[in-house]
């Protein structure tokens, strides 16, 4: 799962919200792979979900921070701060709910 934080939420042109979240799981057939095989992709904001199967190869690249990577406050926070209607989706509360809603086949 790949996330995203924004510091406002947008609704169309306007601004609707003060905190939102974006993610992104890539599903692919075997992580143990040096290259596996892309199935699929499903995106969604704090309070949506799209998915679909027919990923496009084509974008670029950003950096990757791993959950282990952050540090004990920056976990905490993210655990822990209120971000109004905008969840946090990779943490400890939410991540298998996100992932189970996110799963296309």
């Amino acid at each position: 799962m790949y996330a995203w934080y924004f510091p406002k939420g947008f609704q169309g042109d306007f601004s609707s919200r003060r905190h939102d979240w974006a993610s992104a799981v890539v599903w692919i057939d075997n992580p143990a792979l040096d290259a596996p095989k892309l199935l699929g992709v499903s995106t969604s904001t704090s309070d949506s979900n799209l998915i679909w199967n027919g990923p496009v190869l084509d974008g670029g690249f950003q950096d990757l921070i791993m959950w282990e990577q952050l540090t004990d406050a920056a976990r905490v926070a993210l655990n822990t701060v209120d971000f109004g209607n905008a969840k946090v989706m990779f943490n400890g509360a939410n991540f298998a709910d996100k992932l189970d809603n996110a799963w296309p086949f």
